[in-house]
């Protein structure tokens, strides 16, 4: 979709207008015409824990949309690593931006934003299970909290297994019987950031 707008030299007016018809349409606010996606605070509460989790940390994933020619190239996706606060026992808070900022000719490019996803472990060691929460750009849309179970008998490892992540289930009754009362919670709340 094209948009031409007649220069709004003389007319301060005009200006203001086709800057709020920009933003209407195309999300324009300085840094290109997809800079003003809209970013997210997310929550991260965990209850029943099953013990400390001395190793915290969050992403972001963006996949890269309508290059024009001539951009540099460097792959389709991002993982950005996230500042998180601590709000206190399990709480953890982030921010998830609406899109990355990624410099080097890309930002000419869409960024599209994934999926962002908290994950914890009890240290760093290897072979620690890391549980990880993930939120897709849907589920940030929506903000709603979304609740995923966990199974506390991996914690902080689970002797001789391959698999070292824990992706969470939204459904506790995909756990066995013997398991229900062996789970823990952790609870991703987004809201759209101020």
């Amino acid at each position: 979709m094209q948009l031409r707008v007649a220069p709004p030299a003389h007319h301060p007016g005009r200006r203001v207008f086709v800057w709020g018809l920009c933003a209407l349409l195309a999300g324009c606010d300085g840094s290109g015409p997809w800079g003003a996606e809209r970013s997210h605070t997310v929550s991260a509460v965990i209850e029943r824990a099953p013990g400390p989790f001395g190793q915290v940390s969050w992403h972001a994933d963006y996949r890269a949309e309508d290059c024009p020619a001539g951009a540099p190239s460097g792959g389709g996706e991002l993982s950005v690593a996230l500042p998180l606060t601590h709000q206190g026992g399990h709480h953890y808070e982030t921010t998830v931006p609406g899109h990355p900022a990624v410099g080097t000719g890309q930002d000419r490019c869409r960024w599209r934003l994934v999926s962002t996803s908290a994950r914890f472990a009890a240290t760093a060691a290897e072979g620690d299970e890391v549980f990880e929460a993930r939120l897709t750009a849907g589920q940030l849309a929506r903000e709603k909290p979304v609740v995923l179970y966990y199974w506390r008998g991996t914690y902080p490892r689970m002797p001789g297994a391959i698999i070292t992540r824990s992706l969470g289930e939204p459904d506790r009754q995909v756990f066995r019987p013997e398991f229900q009362n062996q789970l823990f919670t952790i609870t991703l709340t987004p809201r759209a950031a101020r």
